[in-house]
């Protein structure tokens, strides 16, 4: 379940602008420091960056661990379940 959901929009630039993410913080009454963003991809990276928000890579996408890497992931999860360990230890 969803408590939010964007996409490609007017109000909803394409990565890696943040407005998307800070419009779904804005949504859900918190600030972007206090919320996480996953994905798969260095875009995903760099919009998480423009956030000023904490972000976790997921490997299941289309990049590899070391393109991830490259582009700045500091936490990557292989699976939903390291996804919602690393989410809950931050």
């Amino acid at each position: 379940m969803f408590d939010a959901v964007l996409g490609e929009s007017d109000i909803c630039p394409r990565k890696p602008d943040p407005a998307g993410f800070l419009e779904i913080c804005k949504m859900l009454g918190c600030e972007p420091s206090d919320a996480v963003m996953t994905g798969d991809s260095p875009t995903d990276i760099n919009a998480a960056k423009n956030a000023n928000a904490r972000f976790v890579s997921v490997l299941w996408g289309y990049r590899s661990r070391e393109a991830l890497t490259e582009a700045g992931a500091e936490a990557l999860a292989a699976d939903a379940g390291e996804l919602y360990d690393i989410i809950m230890s931050i």
